[in-house]
């Protein structure tokens, strides 16, 4: 595995790292949201430009989690018969 910066584990080993940040980003637009919903109309611009701001974070990332995946997929040497679940995996 290539080593990039220190401590990091190069584009084939950030997959693991930066694929929950999309579903993290998108329950905190959820909450925003939610939030908005309960506060006074002056607040809720606020939660509601925080919401809009984590769901496009969430889509770059989503990008960078398959980008990473794919690259992570050709590098790492799977058991006999784990293709069936890699594919599966990429689905979800």
């Amino acid at each position: 595995m290539a080593e990039g910066w220190i401590g990091w584990p190069g584009w084939e080993g950030a997959h693991p790292l930066v694929v929950h940040f999309p579903v993290a980003w998108l329950v905190a637009a959820a909450a925003c949201l939610a939030a908005a919903l309960a506060v006074s109309a002056s607040r809720s611009l606020a939660l509601l430009r925080g919401a809009l701001a984590l769901l496009l974070a969430s889509g770059v990332a989503g990008l960078l989690a398959v980008r990473s995946g794919a690259v992570s997929a050709s590098v790492v040497a799977l058991p006999l018969g784990a293709e069936p679940l890699l594919a599966q995996h990429e689905r979800l």
